[in-house]
């Protein structure tokens, strides 16, 4: 299944932005998808966990699991834009060149007040409060489960990224090489 491509005028685009912050890197990451393909994303709910409540085994054979699931997505363009970075200037840079299109954005609740400034006309919720705001995703015909799904691919790489920079020692670039990024919006 592949994606149509945006319309000039729609507002369609869903968007995760999460924050990683640890011992010695502060990680920023944002995931594009199209109204277009719900009905995909929504298989995808039981894939994705937070990593946060996985053992350390269990990371083991998540991260390999879920990257190759995302490198998929990407490939099927489900995922229509995905970058992990480490400045925030580059994040907003991101999210105003697609600000006209945004439907939706679920945000980190540290970069809510940040985004929003960028995001006037979209709906902003922050990635806490997201229970609370099920009606109006309902609403805009989104159902809460395919943002988490959005947000749990938004921490995955993060999480991935993080620990392989800070425990395993390794440099962002060469991290960042290996994962399914993709700009092209």
């Amino acid at each position: 299944m592949r994606c149509r491509p945006i319309g000039r005028d729609k507002k369609n685009l869903l968007i995760a932005i999460d924050r990683s912050k640890g011992k010695k890197i502060t990680l920023y990451s944002i995931i594009v998808s199209s109204t277009g393909v719900k009905d995909v994303l929504i298989m995808y709910v039981d894939v994705f966990k937070h990593v946060k409540l996985l053992s350390r085994r269990e990371r083991t054979t998540y991260f390999p699991k879920a990257l190759r699931v995302i490198r998929t997505l990407v490939d099927m363009n489900i995922l229509l834009g995905i970058d992990v970075t480490n400045y925030l200037g580059v994040l907003l840079d991101r999210v105003e060149k697609i600000s006209s299109k945004v439907l939706i954005a679920i945000v980190d609740d540290y970069l809510v007040s940040v985004i929003e400034s960028r995001l006037r006309e979209s709906v902003v919720i922050a990635e806490g409060s997201l229970r609370k705001h099920r009606v109006p995703l309902e609403n805009l015909e989104v159902k809460p489960s395919i943002m988490y799904v959005l947000l749990s691919i938004a921490d995955t790489l993060l999480a991935y990224t993080r620990t392989q920079v800070e425990y395993h020692g390794r440099r962002l670039r060469d991290v960042r090489s290996r994962l399914p990024l993709k700009w092209g919006l």
